[in-house]
């Protein structure tokens, strides 16, 4: 089976964002999540968050199906990030009176640990440390 080399072609990544009000999403993931307004356009915000990583925040249309047959009730988070400190993070968001599940997982846990959040749009996204796994082991070969 051929595979491309990762980033032959592909230079970045950007994932669409579905809001109801785009200026309050704009000031709500800078302020948590640390994004760079790029380009504002009607119904659209392109921002950055890292190196070679945006999203875009835009008004949905009715029409248009983001995750699932309906992103409002799809519960599968949009997002995850991988974070260097979760119990601060979470404090951080929780503090602020962000919407926050439980961090999950053990301390060194294989899969590591995390924990849902939402935007003011109830996008999910997940908080997580990582795999922490021995890469002399592998953890699929059972399946």
């Amino acid at each position: 089976m051929y595979r491309l080399e990762q980033t032959k072609f592909i230079d970045e990544l950007t994932l669409g964002i579905p809001v109801d009000h785009l200026q309050e999403a704009i000031s709500w993931y800078q302020h948590y999540l640390g994004c760079e307004l790029i380009q504002p356009l009607y119904g659209y915000a392109d921002m950055r968050l890292g190196k070679n990583q945006k999203i875009l925040l835009f008004i949905p249309d009715d029409g248009v199906f983001f995750a699932g047959p309906s992103y409002k009730e799809n519960p599968h988070y949009l997002l995850r990030l991988l974070v260097n400190d979760i119990e601060e993070f979470h404090r951080f968001l929780t503090s602020s009176g962000v919407e926050a599940g439980e961090i999950v997982g053990e301390e060194g846990a294989a899969l590591g640990r995390s924990f849902i959040f939402s935007d003011p749009y109830r996008n999910r996204l997940l908080a997580w440390t990582g795999f922490h796994c021995d890469p002399s082991k592998d953890l699929l070969k059972d399946l």
